[in-house]
């Protein structure tokens, strides 16, 4: 046996559990995924009734019982349905003012059954979504049980009070259907628009690396142009991944705004990918490559359900999750391309091209062409 068949046995079980350790550390957000700190708001609108025994809020107590109950779900007391606008919670258990007065009315001869509203957020996760929904719809059905329980030997009530004393209206906001992959369309064209920038961005880096120039000025003027050449590549692969989800997955997303954002996300990330290759050099891939299995599953579960050390640790050094995050303001909540994932993919892109810039200030040989 030679000496490099020899250490070719050692090489491959090392090898093996190496790549057995990396892609453990890939699922590690799957098998440890528990929902925790899921928001949603309680809205109390009600005004309370007089009674010769002082002020009965029914509302109050509600709020009151419900937020003291330990549970994976994080209590928002909240005056008004304003907060969806700015993606504080995912659902909201709405009280109505009336609500003491209609529910006093149960015990007397003309009753009349207290409404509550369910107001879900389709459009921020739909994972989420149904989750805040199915927990407030079994909230809501332990107290119809509870007010049946203090009905129950009234006689002049009605059975389809008794039935359900306290009816529940569910409404949707930005509501998704199966046109949108199920809520999926983001993280489908995410992840064809991250394997094409990490493709794109190494041939990128090949070509402006083998820039050659009398001088190098010169040499550094033709980088240049050749970055900006980038530019105009990334805007045909945005179109290209927008026509992919518009017409071969039929998923109706607004084709231009889709295309655009996509466009700018490439080619800020591509500036990122190739700055830090210009300092690291081409081996410098293994750290983005790493990232994109890091992110895979990172960035297509809700954050709520990651691990803690995850949400601290990988996540808020995921470059990529910002396109994700774009995309799916875009596509569920009728988000603008210059939507704020936007701004923060055009700091990462001018950080790319400031390490760019100072690879320039680096002695090199010059080379003739």
């Amino acid at each position: 046996m030679h000496f490099t068949e020899k250490k070719l046995l050692f090489l491959i079980p090392i090898a093996a559990i190496l790549v057995a350790f990396i892609f453990s550390l890939i699922v590690i957000p799957m098998v440890f995924s528990s929902p925790k700190e899921v928001k949603i708001a309680i809205i109390n609108y009600d005004e309370g009734i007089q009674t010769p025994n002082g002020e009965i809020n029914i509302g109050k107590e509600m709020v009151n019982q419900i937020t003291k109950v330990e549970s994976p779900i994080k209590w928002v007391k909240a005056t008004n349905e304003k907060g969806f606008e700015n993606k504080e919670y995912y659902a909201a258990l709405v009280i109505p003012k009336d609500y003491s007065k209609v529910q006093a009315s149960l015990k007397t001869d003309n009753p009349t059954s207290p409404k509550l509203q369910i107001i879900v957020d389709q459009g921020r996760d739909l994972t989420l979504a149904n989750m805040t929904e199915n927990v407030l719809k079994e909230l809501t059905n332990n107290l119809n049980k509870k007010v049946q329980g203090e009905l129950i030997g009234i006689e002049k009530i009605s059975k389809e009070i008794l039935i359900e004393p306290i009816s529940v209206e569910i409404k949707y906001l930005n509501k998704i259907g199966d046109d949108l992959a199920n809520g999926n369309a983001h993280r489908v064209l995410f992840l064809i628009t991250w394997i094409v920038t990490l493709v794109s961005s190494v041939l990128m880096y090949v070509y402006i690396s083998k820039t050659t120039g009398k001088t190098k000025k010169e040499i550094n003027i033709k980088k240049l142009t050749k970055v900006l050449y980038g530019a105009l590549a990334s805007i045909i692969v945005g179109f290209t991944i927008a026509f992919i989800g518009n017409v071969e997955y039929s998923l109706a997303i607004p084709f231009i705004k889709t295309a655009l954002f996509i466009s700018i996300g490439i080619y800020c990330l591509m500036l990122l990918i190739i700055g830090v290759l210009t300092i690291t050099g081409i081996k410098g891939i293994a750290l983005f490559a790493l990232l994109m299995f890091l992110g895979m599953l990172t960035i297509n579960m809700p954050y709520e359900f990651l691990p803690t050390i995850w949400q601290d640790w990988v996540y808020p050094w995921l470059p990529m999750r910002f396109l994700s995050a774009g995309l799916s303001d875009i596509f569920y909540i009728g988000g603008s391309v210059l939507n704020t994932n936007t701004l923060i993919l055009t700091y990462i892109g001018l950080g790319g091209l400031v390490l760019l810039l100072l690879s320039f200030f680096k002695k090199e040989k010059n080379k003739g062409e």
